[in-house]
């Protein structure tokens, strides 16, 4: 992995992010899945191997008598690890917590 990936891998878990191993069906770890959630906000990226990631941003809805219901996406990106991740975190830096601006910055 670049190591300016595990530059931001670090950032992430600098600014509240829990870090996992993601496994894959044969007992091995495919990749890293971290998590943030606040003021009604989920921040998740899955970073699967060196080279790509992919990250979201969705109204903080979990409920048990429905775990598996969709949450709308307020933002997502993909691509790069380095790109991916200085987007998410430039999003929680913002502080951008107003649905109708996040919407605007990322159109349908």
């Amino acid at each position: 992995m670049n190591p300016a990936a595990y530059g931001r891998i670090a950032q992430l878990r600098a600014n509240g992010f829990v870090i996992r191993p993601l496994p894959n069906p044969f007992g091995e770890v495919d990749g890293l899945h971290a998590t943030r959630t606040g003021l009604g906000w989920v921040d998740s990226v899955v970073i699967r191997g060196p080279e790509y990631a992919v990250a979201v941003r969705v109204a903080d809805t979990f409920s048990l008598a429905d775990p598996f219901a969709e949450s709308e996406v307020a933002w997502s990106e993909s691509g790069d690890v380095i790109e991916v991740v200085d987007k998410l975190l430039a999003l929680c830096l913002a502080g951008l917590n107003d649905q109708a601006e996040l919407y605007s910055a990322h159109p349908a």
